[in-house]
């Protein structure tokens, strides 16, 4: 009996010992997951903020662009910046400049985090930027969320500016020192960022140029006269429903597909051999289409003293009618195409 019990003490002792290596494994799993994740953000947050520092430094190397941003801001401190703007050109060689980086704007957004520009100011602050040798620091705080956790780091950022200035200390142009180049295609084309068209409703997407708007179509209001040049180029999938006017024409066209090519604008647009064809037989007397057709024409009917009459209702479908008097059989077909 003694035996016994000592033998389930010891199984008890055992029990405990094993549930104590359990939870110290599972908390040491969990913590260390805890540590790979914690460890997964950091990385996310450094390598944005080092692609978005690299981003401002390419767009500011541009001096245009970087006049466009701080002309006239105070060199020593200034909190009234806005926006960092980017200066494009279109195919044409025309210069244009969007604000890319808004304060108190998302400028990233992904699946996980989004990023947003809470300051952007400029502040000598330390001895690596001196406004009498020409330098000032252009200094940003971006706001990481995480959107799992609802998380919230403020990050801090600062960048080296090169500068003239007037005698009131403003700064009349500057530059900074090209990044290393994380994406190249920034200042010439394109951008992922999210961003809004200039002030003028401008905005441009390849090198091509659209106008109020922040996408690639929006609706255009024009308070004057539209002139069109000519354009001798072929008309293909890139320009399709474009207008140009030919001059030797004395005509406005559109290029238009299936197939693509440039069709005068106040011509009707060919009509498709394929089709619908409508059909009354007596004992009924009228029928008509379920959808609006372009055209309909009567193609046949069965008798010589009858009637057979198509006509177009105001919803755009297309009505047959058939009368005889002297007969009560016979059919009228009409075809009707788009």
């Amino acid at each position: 009996m003694k035996l016994l019990k000592n033998q389930q003490g010891t199984m008890l002792l055992q029990a405990i010992i094993s549930f104590a290596i359990f939870g110290a494994v599972t908390a040491s799993i969990v913590r260390l997951l805890q540590l790979q994740e914690g460890i997964a953000i950091k990385t996310t947050e450094q390598f944005e903020m080092v692609y978005f520092v690299d981003e401002v430094r390419n767009i500011l190397s541009n001096p245009k662009a970087c006049s466009a941003t701080l002309l006239d801001k105070k060199s020593r401190q200034d909190r009234s910046i806005i926006s960092i703007k980017q200066f494009m050109k279109d195919s044409s060689e025309n210069g244009y400049t969007f604000p890319i980086f808004e304060k108190g704007e998302i400028f990233k957004e992904s699946g996980f985090f989004t990023l947003r520009l809470s300051e952007v100011y400029l502040q000598q602050d330390d001895a690596e930027v001196l406004v009498n040798g020409g330098t000032t620091g252009l200094h940003f705080v971006v706001e990481f969320r995480d959107k799992r956790t609802g998380r919230i780091k403020m990050i801090e950022r600062k960048l080296k500016l090169f500068i003239t200035i007037n005698e009131g200390e403003r700064i009349t142009s500057c530059y900074t020192l090209r990044g290393i180049g994380l994406n190249k295609e920034i200042v010439t084309k394109s951008t992922h960022w999210l961003r809004s068209s200039d002030n003028k409703g401008y905005f441009l997407n390849n090198k091509v140029l659209s106008i109020a708007t922040k996408a690639n179509t929006a609706p255009l209001s024009i308070g004057g006269a539209l002139q069109l040049s000519g354009d001798s180029g072929n008309c293909s999938d890139a320009q399709a429903y474009a207008l140009r006017y030919n001059k030797d024409q004395a005509q406005f066209e559109i290029c238009a597909p299936s197939p693509y090519k440039w069709r005068d604008l106040n011509q009707s647009p060919p009509v498709s051999k394929r089709g619908k064809t409508l059909r009354v037989k007596f004992p009924s007397t009228t029928t008509k289409t379920t959808k609006p057709y372009k055209y309909c024409e009567l193609i046949y009917k069965s008798y010589e003293n009858g009637h057979c009459n198509v006509s177009r209702l105001s919803d755009g479908l297309w009505q047959i009618e058939q009368h005889n008097e002297k007969q009560d059989f016979g059919s009228c077909e009409a075809k009707c195409l788009n």
